[in-house]
Protein backbone atom coordinates (compact mmCIF):
# COMPACT_ATOMS: atom_id res chain seq x y z
CA UNK A 1 0.00 0.00 0.00
CA UNK A 2 1.24 3.25 -0.84
CA UNK A 3 0.47 5.05 2.78
CA UNK A 4 1.36 2.11 4.87
CA UNK A 5 4.79 2.03 6.61
CA UNK A 6 6.34 -1.24 7.65
CA UNK A 7 5.76 -0.69 11.78
CA UNK A 8 2.42 0.87 11.46
CA UNK A 9 -0.99 0.07 11.53
CA UNK A 10 -3.88 0.95 9.82
CA UNK A 11 -6.46 2.35 11.68
CA UNK A 12 -9.48 3.78 9.10
CA UNK A 13 -9.36 2.93 5.39
CA UNK A 14 -12.41 4.61 3.84
CA UNK A 15 -12.40 4.82 -0.34
CA UNK A 16 -14.76 6.15 -2.90
CA UNK A 17 -12.64 4.83 -5.80
CA UNK A 18 -14.74 6.81 -8.59
CA UNK A 19 -13.37 9.97 -10.78
CA UNK A 20 -14.04 12.74 -7.88
CA UNK A 21 -14.40 10.51 -5.24
CA UNK A 22 -12.85 11.10 -1.98
CA UNK A 23 -10.58 8.88 0.28
CA UNK A 24 -8.98 9.45 3.48
CA UNK A 25 -6.18 6.41 5.21
CA UNK A 26 -5.19 7.07 8.71
CA UNK A 27 -1.93 5.20 9.95
CA UNK A 28 -0.93 4.54 13.68
CA UNK A 29 2.84 5.21 13.65
CA UNK A 30 5.36 4.80 16.21
CA UNK A 31 5.34 8.87 16.72
CA UNK A 32 1.59 9.79 15.76
CA UNK A 33 -1.34 9.28 13.68
CA UNK A 34 -0.78 9.95 9.95
CA UNK A 35 -3.96 11.26 8.21
CA UNK A 36 -3.71 10.76 4.12
CA UNK A 37 -6.43 12.13 2.57
CA UNK A 38 -7.30 13.40 -1.60
CA UNK A 39 -9.78 12.58 -3.96
CA UNK A 40 -9.09 10.80 -7.52
CA UNK A 41 -8.66 12.87 -10.71
CA UNK A 42 -8.58 10.54 -13.16
CA UNK A 43 -9.19 6.50 -13.75
CA UNK A 44 -8.39 4.75 -16.80
CA UNK A 45 -8.83 1.01 -15.75
CA UNK A 46 -6.11 -1.12 -16.22
CA UNK A 47 -3.70 1.60 -17.15
CA UNK A 48 -4.17 4.10 -15.40
CA UNK A 49 -4.58 6.00 -11.96
CA UNK A 50 -4.03 9.70 -11.27
CA UNK A 51 -5.26 11.28 -7.79
CA UNK A 52 -4.27 14.34 -5.90
CA UNK A 53 -3.92 13.87 -1.67
CA UNK A 54 -2.18 15.16 1.41
CA UNK A 55 -1.30 14.18 4.91
CA UNK A 56 -2.67 16.66 7.44
CA UNK A 57 -0.56 16.83 10.05
CA UNK A 58 2.26 18.38 7.58
CA UNK A 59 0.85 20.18 4.74
CA UNK A 60 -3.01 21.54 3.51
CA UNK A 61 -1.33 21.53 -0.30
CA UNK A 62 -2.04 18.76 -2.00
CA UNK A 63 0.37 16.79 -4.35
CA UNK A 64 -0.42 14.20 -7.73
CA UNK A 65 0.11 10.83 -7.73
CA UNK A 66 -0.22 9.01 -11.11
CA UNK A 67 0.44 5.09 -11.31
CA UNK A 68 0.43 3.76 -14.94
CA UNK A 69 0.69 0.39 -15.91
CA UNK A 70 1.96 -1.57 -19.07
CA UNK A 71 1.07 -5.02 -19.94
CA UNK A 72 4.04 -6.47 -20.21
CA UNK A 73 4.77 -10.47 -22.06
CA UNK A 74 5.47 -11.75 -18.81
CA UNK A 75 3.78 -9.73 -16.08
CA UNK A 76 3.33 -5.54 -15.76
CA UNK A 77 5.94 -2.76 -15.57
CA UNK A 78 4.41 0.21 -13.29
CA UNK A 79 5.74 3.84 -13.18
CA UNK A 80 4.57 6.04 -10.07
CA UNK A 81 5.06 9.72 -10.75
CA UNK A 82 4.67 12.28 -7.59
CA UNK A 83 4.98 15.49 -8.35
CA UNK A 84 5.88 17.40 -5.38
CA UNK A 85 6.68 20.73 -4.11
CA UNK A 86 10.12 21.18 -4.04
CA UNK A 87 10.45 21.34 -0.02
CA UNK A 88 9.34 17.74 0.34
CA UNK A 89 12.28 17.08 -1.88
CA UNK A 90 14.46 15.39 0.92
CA UNK A 91 11.64 12.48 1.06
CA UNK A 92 12.02 11.50 -2.40
CA UNK A 93 14.96 8.96 -1.56
CA UNK A 94 13.11 7.05 1.33
CA UNK A 95 10.16 7.11 -0.88
CA UNK A 96 11.91 5.28 -3.23
CA UNK A 97 13.67 2.95 -1.24
CA UNK A 98 10.00 2.23 0.75
CA UNK A 99 8.35 1.47 -2.72
CA UNK A 100 11.32 -1.45 -3.87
Amino acid sequence: MLFATPNGKMLRVEIDAAIGGTFIIVERRAESDAEHYGHYLRRDYPHRLAFEFAVEKYSQDPSRVTIDIKSLSQGCELTLTHDIDAKWAEYTERKKTRLG
